[in-house]
């Protein structure tokens, strides 16, 4: 076992609290990740990374860094849930590659959970490879019900279909709607499952609004960031061999100034509407 061994510098400076360092992602606009999961990872480090500096003994700095948090829970929330289907894909690989009856111990060997749990896993990759975004909008214990291959086959379809954004139901709801649905005492026109594809048709519109308002915020936070960056480049910079005349450099200065006061103006308008439709999209019922 290799030992990793910090190299000796008396002049270090001792810090009594260990800080996570600030790490810059950049997302390319309008790019899809191979794997989903990881866009909520970055949208998660960029919430942490929102708050570093940041005091919380500070009334105005308070609910800034408990807002950050909340954003990173979100974030890494649906990130877990992806885990779940990735985990079921690998599970489901390294079955096509075993023999038969090799798999069960190789899972107890080189899994660290339960078997139970790599079924349940590989049922859900199964299931949703098609609509592997259909995994944000169930918790995980609610999918592996849904998934299992004793719920009704007509009903899962169903949820499929019309269902487009995250459902408010507990898997105690999932159990018995699949239970009564399974004895014929209701049907997919009956009230207990109209009423959770209807509340979720009518939450999904500010939702997804809500959703693609932070992201948008987001991309333009990023780019303004590298806007910023470019003034490094101005004529006090050493590495520039002809210097930008005066006169000319505060036109330029001026445009520049009226460029970053606009971006400003469009990221205030954002956190508006922003702000305005988070209540909406957390009562509409």
């Amino acid at each position: 076992m290799k030992e990793f061994k910090t190299p000796s510098n008396t002049d270090a400076p001792v810090h009594d609290d260990y800080t996570i360092p600030k790490t810059e992602f950049v997302k390319v606009p309008g790019t899809r990740s191979t794997e989903p999961g990881l866009s909520y990872i970055f949208d998660a480090l960029k919430a942490r990374d929102k708050r570093a500096g940041l005091n919380p003994d500070k009334p105005d700095q308070k609910e800034e860094i408990l807002d950050s948090i909340r954003d990173e829970l979100q974030s890494r929330g649906i990130a877990l849930k992806y885990q779940v289907f990735e985990i079921g894909r690998a599970l489901c690989s390294a079955k096509k590659i075993l023999a038969h009856g090799e798999f069960k111990p190789w899972v107890a060997a080189n899994f660290d959970h339960s078997f139970k749990t790599a079924h349940n896993c590989m049922k859900v990759f199964e299931v949703c490879a098609g609509n592997p975004e259909f995994v944000e909008y169930f918790t995980p214990s609610c999918l592996y019900v849904i998934c299992s291959p004793k719920f009704p086959e007509d009903l899962r379809k169903a949820l499929f279909d019309n269902i487009s954004g995250p459902v408010d139901v507990t898997k105690k709801d999932v159990v018995e709607i699949g239970m009564k649905y399974k004895m014929g005492a209701i049907t997919i026109h009956d009230e207990p499952i109209q009423k959770l594809l209807r509340e979720q048709k009518q939450r999904t519109l500010f939702e997804k609004h809500h959703i693609e308002l932070k992201a948008l915020k987001g991309i333009i936070e990023n780019r303004f960031k590298r806007i910023k960056g470019i003034i490094d480049n101005g004529p006090d910079n050493p590495l520039i061999q002809e210097q930008i005349d005066g006169e000319e450099w505060e036109v330029q200065e001026d445009k520049i100034f009226q460029i970053h006061n606009g971006i400003e103006k469009i990221l205030a308008k954002l956190n508006v509407l922003i702000n305005e439709l988070e209540p909406k999209s957390e009562t509409v019922t």
